[in-house]
């Protein structure tokens, strides 16, 4: 869980980016639409430009959506054993 807020914003991409890197499942920001737009909308662009990585998704609340465990299940079955 990452939450979005005025001070993080602009580090956005590089902080999803560097949570792929390291090899987390999954990533929901957590985003309460006041402020930001710009780079959470670039954080979510990059995050789909690498569909191999770690699932990005967004929300309102701490509480995993259903559609961060959707993707991380399909990733997990694409992945070669």
């Amino acid at each position: 869980m990452v939450g979005v807020t005025a001070r993080n914003s602009r580090h956005l991409v590089a902080i999803v980016d560097g949570l792929r890197a390291a090899g987390v499942a999954g990533i929901q920001l957590v985003w309460d639409g006041e402020s930001g737009e710009r780079h959470v909308f670039a954080a979510l662009e990059r995050a789909r430009s690498n569909p191999a990585a770690a699932p990005v998704v967004l929300a309102t609340g701490l509480e995993p959506v259903p559609a961060l465990h959707t993707l991380i299940a399909h990733r997990n079955q694409r992945k070669p054993t």
